[in-house]
């Protein structure tokens, strides 16, 4: 690789290689558990999301800045304006991930190293985003009752509404949240928006994996 005056890191944490099944690759202002982009039609940065401090807050792109952290994460606050606010709701497993691979290079049989569970979104187990239909003032089970993990471990289920550009941005209530079958109100005002349903799931092994899966309901 050549030197460049002035370059800088050309990564891109919102474009992970191994998917985690919450984002879509044609919807990259869309949150996963790598952040997002902005919005921006020239160009993609990564979005920057308004962290409100106690004696100011910096104006800008607020898309998720209301809800203390999307995943069942750590929430890491960082400085009003950064780019990884967009990523901080789930950073603590990130790292996992890759300490699992580390693992699985050195472990000398299956069972001494940690692996990720299998989810089952709706009886659908495959890693697509879920597109469905629903009505306002309507319930809608969600269902991850299929889900399992190759290690045997214990299973912490959490499903979580994802506000996301062009979509509602009231409040949504989901009734047992963290079971495997979970309850959501339909807002009776949601006609004509989309509602984004996070489902996470994460093993009890050292160090603890998740995965995700995604709902949009289209509501009409």
């Amino acid at each position: 690789m050549v030197p460049v005056p002035g370059g800088n890191a050309a990564d891109a944490g919102v474009e992970l290689l191994i998917a985690a099944a919450d984002r879509d690759d044609s919807r990259p202002i869309w949150y996963g558990n790598g952040g997002r982009n902005s919005g921006s039609t020239s160009h993609l940065l990564r979005a920057f999301d308004e962290v409100k401090q106690k004696r100011s807050a910096v104006r800008v792109r607020r898309v998720c800045s209301k809800v203390p952290h999307l995943y069942l994460g750590r929430p890491r606050p960082h400085a009003a304006g950064n780019r990884d606010n967009t990523a901080s709701r789930c950073d603590n497993l990130l790292p996992n991930d890759f300490r699992a691979r580390l693992d699985w290079c050195v472990a000398k049989d299956f069972a001494k190293a940690n692996h990720a569970p299998f989810v089952n979104c709706q009886n659908d187990d495959t890693k697509d985003v879920l597109r469905l239909t629903a009505t306002p003032g309507a319930e809608l089970t969600l269902d991850a009752a299929g889900t399992s993990d190759p290690d045997g471990d214990k299973l912490t289920r959490g499903w979580f509404v994802c506000p996301v550009p062009d979509t509602y941005h009231g409040e949504v209530a989901v009734e047992d949240s963290m079971t495997s079958k979970a309850t959501l109100e339909v807002p009776t005002n949601a006609r004509g928006k989309l509602l984004h349903v996070i489902l996470q799931v994460s093993d009890g092994g050292t160090p603890s994996l998740a995965r995700y899966r995604r709902i949009v309901l289209e509501c009409r």
